[in-house]
């Protein structure tokens, strides 16, 4: 998933979605959150346990493309 090219005219599979950006940074930030939580949930659960949360792959997917889309702009790499 790249979000930082955009084609003069999306396909009509594509959606845009529009935040500002202290937004994005905050939902990628919400994310990543969840996300830990998730692999606390998962690591507390028993080893045979099949059940996990919903989602996980999705929402680290959406998150990279937040990250990648904020990151598009910067001439600087990241602090680390």
């Amino acid at each position: 998933m790249n979000a930082t090219a955009l084609p003069d005219k999306a396909p009509d599979d594509t959606i845009t979605i529009t935040l500002k950006r202290s937004e994005a940074g905050r939902l990628g930030e919400g994310m990543a959150d969840l996300l830990c939580w998730c692999r606390g949930y998962m690591a507390g659960r028993p080893e045979h346990d099949a059940y996990s949360p919903m989602g996980v792959e999705e929402t680290r997917t959406v998150r990279l493309a937040i990250l990648d889309a904020l990151n598009s702009g910067r001439t600087r790499g990241m602090p680390f």
